[in-house]
């Protein structure tokens, strides 16, 4: 009986501590839902956090359940911090424009190139286009065409050029041809057959040869050959050689070199290439006067002491403008016309005027005084026609993100500021734009498992916060994180 008593009180004293326990977590648990929770400096009320569970049920109740006490999160605590500040961070518009398709970014032009466009459109609607309209016809290409062909016809009739007054002489025998263009080639082959002569006296130079001033330049080079001649057969210049030939005794008596009176083939080889030099110049010198230093006041003889290397340097201009015409401004003429400016008539109402270079002249002042203007003006009209179909274009491809709703949301914005020309506005739509799509994109940076956990969602959850397949738009909202 002893044992029996003292079994039952060691029982009753388990039952007495085990309901003192159950007492004290039930006052605890009493206790907890009005007691705050301390999470770092915030305190939360249990009490208000289940009323705001089940007042937002509804809202918030595709969160996967039942949710797993003490589960590790597969989130950083920075992440989370992140995540939740997103909420406050954005404004609800922001939120609202976000679940709308946003624009490639990469196929918009920067708020640089949209300003330089506008800013030469506008600069365009103040300029008077209306010069010479009645002058073109329908086709051509766009303005960077037209622009080519008065950059072209710029550098060709630049002052630098036009300056050099022997240049529509030789233009002009290039437009007629035959005998014309014929002197001025035998004038290049002159130039060069001097300029060749004169690298041949210079091998000589050590000889110091002098030439005759008894003689004809032609019958020095004549005498010079004979004697050669005579040399290489083997034949001698003494006095019974000389007494026959008189013209000879002539010449090595009045000409020289280093050594005195030549003696040997070298000399005369040295006198030879002297002599054929004077003859080239005599050739070139006349031609050179006529054709091109009288025109420029600088005649041969007063040129250098080696005249054919400076007239040298004018060879491939004169043969450019001997094939200017054919070459140059008829296939100017040619792009002129199929940009639509009506060449024949124009040139056909300009006044000619009685000069040996009046082709030239006509052409001359077509290009630098009539068509200039043409094309600043039709550069300038077709211009404005690429920046409104430039404008028009923009619109379109903005609309075509989204073309259910292309006037809301940042595309929106966009539109608007391309239709009213707005530079401001294009430049503040393009900030908005890329504002929201760095919130969705942390956003979804956060989510990395973002596929885990959309699956997870009910499907009225899931069409509401995640991305729109169809679209390929992220349409989250921060608002599910409040």
């Amino acid at each position: 009986m002893l044992h029996t008593a003292t079994q039952l009180e060691d029982e009753r004293k388990k039952l007495l501590r085990q309901s003192k326990k159950l007492n004290h977590k039930l006052r605890e648990a009493l206790e907890n839902e009005y007691r705050e929770i301390v999470v770092g400096d915030r305190h939360f009320s249990p009490s208000d956090a289940a009323r705001f569970v089940t007042n937002h049920r509804d809202v918030h109740g595709w969160i996967p359940a039942p949710i797993k006490l003490g589960a590790s999160p597969s989130l950083t605590e920075q992440e989370l911090v992140r995540l939740y500040a997103l909420g406050t961070s954005h404004s609800a518009e922001e939120e609202q424009d976000a679940r709308h398709p946003l624009p490639e970014m990469a196929e918009l032009p920067s708020e640089r190139q949209f300003q330089v466009m506008v800013s030469e459109y506008q600069h365009l609607l103040t300029c008077d286009l209306t010069v010479g309209s009645d002058k073109w016809q329908s086709g051509g290409n766009g303005s960077d065409a037209v622009e080519t062909l008065a950059n072209k016809l710029e550098a060709e009739f630049a002052g630098d050029i036009k300056r050099q007054s022997w240049r529509p002489y030789a233009i002009v025998a290039g437009i007629h041809g035959g005998t014309e263009m014929e002197v001025w080639e035998r004038l290049i082959t002159n130039i060069e057959k001097a300029s060749e002569a004169n690298s041949k006296h210079a091998l000589v130079l050590h000889h110091r040869p002098r030439l005759s001033e008894t003689l004809p330049i032609h019958k020095q080079r004549q005498i010079v050959v004979e004697i050669c001649k005579h040399i290489d057969t083997g034949g001698k210049l003494g006095f019974l050689q000389l007494a026959t030939r008189s013209e000879w005794r002539q010449f090595i008596n009045t000409v020289s070199v280093t050594a005195g009176q030549p003696n040997h083939r070298t000399h005369f080889e040295a006198i030879g290439y002297l002599a054929e030099l004077e003859s080239m110049r005599l050739e070139l010198e006349d031609l050179w006067n006529t054709l091109i230093g009288q025109h420029i006041s600088s005649l041969f003889k007063a040129m250098s002491a080696a005249p054919e290397l400076a007239c040298r340097a004018l060879i491939p201009e004169i043969r450019r403008c001997l094939a200017w015409h054919s070459t140059v401004w008829e296939p100017l003429g040619i792009k002129l016309k199929a940009e639509g400016l009506r060449l024949d008539d124009l040139l056909a109402s300009l006044p000619r005027e009685a000069s040996q270079v009046s082709e030239y002249l006509l052409i001359e002042r077509l290009a630098s005084s009539v068509i200039p203007p043409l094309l600043v003006a039709e550069a300038g009209r077709r211009k404005i026609k690429e920046c409104e179909a430039g404008f028009d274009r923009l619109a379109d491809l903005s609309a075509q993100v989204d073309p259910t709703s292309p006037d809301r949301g940042c595309i929106g914005r966009i539109i608007a500021a391309v239709r009213s020309r707005n530079a401001e506005g294009y430049s503040a739509a393009l900030e908005y734009a890329i504002d929201p799509a760095r919130f969705i994109n942390e956003f979804l940076l956060v989510f990395d498992v973002y596929g885990v956990w959309k699956k997870k969602m009910p499907a009225s959850s899931r069409e509401k916060y995640c991305m729109n397949d169809a679209s390929k738009s992220y349409v989250c909202t921060a608002k599910a994180w409040r």
